[in-house]
């Protein structure tokens, strides 16, 4: 993946639109062997939909995208490209069904 270093401001426009994620600190390990603190942006569990449900073709396509426009790794792009995905408009109920942070079973609520 890649980093982007913001300024305070912009991270905050950020974090406005991407308003459902929490922020938090992690360790990135980058591909010189760096270690550096950055913050990203993670789904709540009480928002997270089962690990079987895939992504949406969009998403993959713009990860994608991106990958190869910041030129990252050639394996991992390819890596990327073969990920299976869903079209939007064939995205069912799971999609919008969140699991349960105690079990792995659905909660049965749609968000």
């Amino acid at each position: 993946g890649i980093l982007l270093k913001l300024h305070m401001s912009d991270f905050g426009k950020l974090a406005a639109m991407e308003h459902q994620y929490i922020p938090r600190e992690i360790t990135v390990s980058s591909y010189d062997g760096r270690t550096i603190s950055a913050l990203a942006f993670i789904t709540p569990p009480q928002y997270q939909i089962a690990r079987t449900v895939l992504p949406s073709t969009r998403y993959i396509g713009l990860i994608t995208r991106g990958a190869r426009e910041m030129k990252l790794d050639e394996l991992y792009c390819d890596w990327l490209e073969q990920i299976p995905s869903v079209e939007d408009k064939a995205r069912g109920d799971e999609y919008y069904t969140i699991v349960s942070s105690s079990s792995s079973s659905s909660s049965g609520g749609l968000l």
